[in-house]
């Protein structure tokens, strides 16, 4: 939330820091993963390098993440591939390898909210945006529309939540609600 309203890094560094120590020692490891994820998010054009590394912690951890934000940590090793330069192929296979751990999702029992399930608002349409976004930072951005054009299409954002801004040739604009 902190990186979210804009607050300085050593802000956001300083919660990611409390957030993880409080997953430990409630024994939470897939929220400590998570906020391995959140952590590379946030890292965007800053430090690309460290991306895919802490994404990899993610998922290499001593916890078992449930498959949606599994598969969502696998493409956020993607997008860090992308920024530091890996081939589309080495990107493709990471990114097949978040598309298998969606297949193993199941369905939400209702609508997304911030008590969890953990991960349960990452859908197939937001994969396949992301998917789109590594292929852009990879250089490829008439590909990058083809992935994300149908995915924006069948996207609607979630209540109370910012999403994914998807521009392009037949591709709309979809805004926070």
């Amino acid at each position: 939330m902190h990186r979210d309203a804009g607050s300085p890094e050593q802000t956001t560094s300083y919660w990611y820091g409390r957030s993880k120590e409080w997953a430990t020692v409630t024994g939470d490891g897939a929220m400590h993963a998570y906020v391995l994820l959140r952590q590379a998010q946030a890292l965007g054009h800053d430090d690309p390098v460290r991306m895919p590394d802490l994404a990899r912690a993610a998922i290499a951890g001593p916890w078992m993440l449930p498959p949606r934000p599994r598969a969502e940590t696998i493409q956020q090793e993607a997008r860090g591939m992308a920024m530091t330069g890996a081939s589309v192929d080495e990107i493709a296979r990471v990114l097949d390898r978040a598309h298998a751990a969606l297949d193993k999702a199941t369905v939400p029992p209702g609508p997304p909210s911030c008590t969890g399930p953990l991960g349960d608002g990452y859908t197939r349409e937001r994969l396949m945006v992301q998917s789109g976004i590594c292929l852009r930072e990879a250089k490829r951005p008439a590909d990058a529309v083809v992935v994300r054009r149908p995915a924006c299409r069948a996207a609607a954002p979630p209540e109370n939540e910012a999403a994914m801004t998807c521009t392009g040739p037949g591709c709309p604009v979809i805004s926070a609600r």
